[in-house]
């Protein structure tokens, strides 16, 4: 499987893990965020290390479904499937699927948010593709805030190019 994996893709992969569920991918995906920003923080300022402020929040989108793992709930939008789970991790919002302005003030200033997850096709009770534009903008939010823009989606073959492929380097 791997050497099928491998063949699709043009450069050498040396560090890279199968994930057979989403909610693993986006665990990792804010492990890997929060860490990014520290090292990142760390870089900016010279300082002493202990006492260096980086972003933590995260920010996902109203009608998501991020998986039913602890980090994972935390950005799923459904309550009933957070209830039994509560209280989850403070740090978190959700931002309107589709709006740009609610997508950036959920993020709000640079240093608060460390990664914004996105489905660019939602699953959850139908089928709701994210506009180009609105995919754009919020990539143009990310850059400008400095948060990690995620994306969580499920590509079923090659042959089936994702909608977002003009978005720069999403995760």
């Amino acid at each position: 499987m791997f050497h099928r994996f491998k063949l699709q893709f043009d450069e050498p992969l040396s560090n890279f893990a199968f994930n057979f569920s989403s909610c693993r991918y986006n665990e990792g995906a804010i492990k890997f965020a929060r860490k990014f920003q520290v090292m990142r923080a760390a870089a900016a300022v010279t300082a002493d290390a202990a006492q260096i402020s980086h972003a933590t929040d995260t920010v996902s989108f109203s009608n998501s479904f991020h998986g039913r793992t602890l980090g994972a709930l935390n950005l799923t939008w459904k309550q009933a499937y957070k209830t039994p789970f509560a209280p989850l991790a403070p740090g978190h919002s959700f931002a309107v699927y589709g709006d740009l302005e609610s997508a950036r003030a959920a993020i709000g200033p640079p240093g608060k948010t460390a990664a914004v997850f996105i489905e660019p096709v939602q699953g959850e009770g139908g089928i709701f593709p994210a506009d180009q534009a609105f995919l754009q903008g919020l990539r143009q939010i990310c850059d400008d805030t400095g948060a990690l823009l995620v994306f969580d989606e499920v590509r079923p073959t090659r042959y089936c190019p994702p909608r977002h492929q003009r978005i720069r380097n999403p995760l």
